[in-house]
């Protein structure tokens, strides 16, 4: 992949992990597609938040959100790997 959104998807990627293709319909998984659009949306916070003071409580919520459902995801999966 290149392009603009080539490092910041190879790092949620490696924070996320890979979506796991054990379900009915390949390449689904709700939760997983969450998780990976809240830490899209908590970077793109974070590049805004030393321009915008009021956003940067917010850029924190969504922060602690992605990292949140992160490590629920990865604890709730059935994947034998440790979190």
């Amino acid at each position: 992949m290149s392009g603009m959104l080539a490092w910041p998807l190879d790092v949620i990627r490696s924070l996320v992990g890979e979506i796991s293709t054990g379900g009915a319909i390949p390449f689904f998984d709700p939760f997983y597609n969450l998780v990976v659009i809240l830490w899209m949306a908590a970077i793109a916070a974070i590049l805004v938040a030393p321009f915008w003071k009021r956003f940067r409580s917010f850029a924190v919520f969504l922060t602690w959100l992605a990292i949140f459902t992160t490590l629920v995801m990865r604890g709730s999966s059935s994947d034998s790997g440790e979190i």
